[in-house]
């Protein structure tokens, strides 16, 4: 009877509940395909909304293009303001431990040491050099320090201080030195300089939805990575004449103004590809550039077509012509170097094309929302990796790192332009790279190494091993000697190059520090001569040396250039000078 019940109820829920369950799912169904479609609806209508907008923008822009262009003159490019030294290498001053000296001459180098010298052996006192020496090669530097000391018959209490012509300081060698104070000194802070963080990219003024039709991709090698652009059929494009007109008319035909444009499909797929390689404005920019070309050739409708993509893609861009040449000019957040540039009413505008000079015109008409370039880059370039040899650097002290380099990031520095962070403030150049990360492949293959050389250290001596390593690992050289002019790697370049000078030496360390080690680092930028180290805060520890202060934590002096030097030692010549400190979190 029991069993009978139960195929009963079994029985009777088969045939009520299954039903009921799938009238349930029905209703769900339906009532989700309604709210999809309202959905639907509403973006349908937004994004009409959307098109309508970006339509009275176009028409206003071409409408603009048509009118009289202002004549402007083209400002020369800014030029790197060479450091405070010539071409000459002179030595400053050799503190000695000993009178037994008379006057030495070799070489080109002269030491008076003729006048009255104190008798007490512990007496330190200074040779003055009065002959400038030319140097060509570090190698030059350092048979010029053999010379000297093998004149002085007792150790060096300190060691030759270099420079250009009486301003810049070379690189001192401390193997052999012992502190001359063990006191804590406190280095008195001039100015505090805060390094921003990137903004928020630009972006197009409204949500682009490209028509559904052919495309054609056109494909181009964008720092050793295939990049392909989606491109309407039949997308081929002529300007008539290089005038207010004819720009205008060309730009009408490629915004397409009375329906969405078929363009479209073009700038959303470069804005894709931005998102997908995580590019900052320059790659983007060169990318744009490089597709355009690749289509149209060299020719003004590539430059045309290229300003369009950047404008739609809400760059703050302007156009230009002068005789039959057509030419883009964007503004930029930072003041870059070798680019002529033009002022308009409140912008600054740098031109691409060093063609352009003299008087030239100019449509200074813009889209809303537009926005200025930015030279600061916030996230690794994806772009294809391309592995270096293996690079072995090893520290007077024994400690060896191998690492390998993504070749096609050391192209993207390579191509990158460099400048101020801040307009018309010189010591700003050497901040625009500082936030730069290094590359992936460079992590990957350093950064295990690097933590377990300092695992079971104390903070201070985890500091002090990388601090040697990258003293006396990279070769210091100026980068006149090298390049012909002043360079400012970023961290990738540093290790890839055979070469660096303070600058890069100091940026990589800071770099290191913080990636490893986790500790706050800032810069320390001393103006005359000029010279860029760096001070570590090391938790716990308080040892005596120089420091700064700096939001109520001691940052301990840290000298990349300064070869053996310890922390909290600074160069000698820059005792007592006051820096400007630069945050870099």
């Amino acid at each position: 009877m029991k069993r009978f019940l139960s195929l009963f109820l079994l029985l009777f829920m088969l045939v009520n509940v299954a039903p009921a369950q799938n009238d349930m799912r029905k209703r769900f169904e339906e009532r989700r395909a309604e709210r999809r479609a309202r959905y639907d609806s509403i973006r349908t209508e937004q994004q009409k909304r959307f098109d309508e907008f970006r339509r009275k923008q176009n028409e206003r822009y071409v409408g603009q293009l048509r009118k009289k262009w202002k004549q402007y003159e083209v400002i020369d490019e800014v030029v790197e303001t060479p450091r405070k030294d010539s071409v000459k290498l002179k030595l400053y001053q050799a503190e000695i431990l000993s009178p037994d000296l008379d006057t030495k001459a070799f070489g080109d180098v002269t030491l008076d040491v003729t006048a009255p010298l104190p008798t007490k052996e512990d007496t330190v006192f200074t040779i003055t050099i009065d002959t400038v020496v030319v140097i060509d090669s570090i190698e030059d530097v350092e048979r010029l320090i053999a010379s000297i000391r093998a004149q002085v018959p007792m150790m060096m209490s300190d060691t030759i201080c270099m420079g250009k012509d009486s301003t810049d300081v070379l690189t001192q060698d401390t193997t052999t030195v012992q502190p001359v104070d063990t006191a804590a000194v406190e280095i008195k802070i001039e100015e505090v300089v805060h390094i921003p963080d990137p903004e928020p990219q630009p972006q197009p003024m409204v949500n682009i939805e490209p028509l559904e039709e052919d495309i054609e991709l056109v494909s181009v090698s964008l720092y050793g990575t295939l990049v392909s652009v989606a491109f309407p059929q039949d997308a081929d494009l002529q300007l008539m004449r290089v005038d207010e007109d004819g720009i205008a008319t060309l730009w009408e035909q490629i915004a397409d103004t009375v329906v969405p444009s078929r363009f479209d499909i073009t700038i959303k797929s470069c804005l894709d590809k931005r998102a997908e390689m995580k590019l900052c404005d320059w790659a983007y920019l060169r990318m744009v550039q490089s597709i355009s070309k690749k289509r149209y050739g060299d020719t003004n409708e590539a430059v045309i077509f290229a300003s369009y993509i950047m404008a739609q893609s809400g760059y703050k861009i302007r156009l230009a012509f002068k005789d039959e040449y057509v030419f883009m000019l964007f503004a930029s957040h930072h003041e870059l170097y070798d680019m002529k540039k033009v002022m308009l009413e409140d912008d600054c505008y740098f031109i691409l094309d060093s063609r352009l000079s003299g008087s030239f015109y100019i449509s200074n008409v813009g889209y809303e929302k537009e926005q200025r370039f930015s030279l600061l880059i916030a996230q690794e370039q994806h772009v294809e990796p391309e592995i270096s040899d293996t690079l072995v650097v090893t520290s007077a002290k024994g400690c060896t790192f191998s690492y390998q380099l993504n070749m096609n990031m050391i192209q993207f520095f390579e191509d990158y332009p460099s400048g101020r962070l801040f307009f018309g403030d010189e010591s700003s150049k050497w901040l625009l790279g500082v936030k730069t990360p290094l590359d992936s492949i460079a992590k990957s293959t350093l950064y295990p190494q690097a933590r377990e050389a300092v695992s079971g250290l104390t903070p201070w001596q985890a500091v002090a091993k990388l601090l040697n390593w990258v003293q006396t690992g990279f070769e210091y050289a100026y980068d006149d000697d090298v390049w012909g002019h002043d360079r400012i790697f970023f961290s990738s370049e540093t290790l890839y190059y055979p070469h660096s000078d303070c600058e890069d030496k100091a940026i990589l360390f800071s770099t290191l520090v913080r990636d490893i080690l986790n500790l706050d680092v800032i810069l320390l930028y001393f103006d005359n001569p000029e010279h860029l180290a760096t001070a570590v805060h090391i938790p716990v520890e308080e040892k005596p040396g120089e420091f700064v202060m700096y939001n109520n934590k001691r940052y301990m002096v840290c000298d990349p250039t300064l070869k053996n030097g310890p922390i909290g030692r600074n160069m000698s010549y820059f005792v007592g000078a006051t820096p400007k400190i630069i945050v870099i979190d």
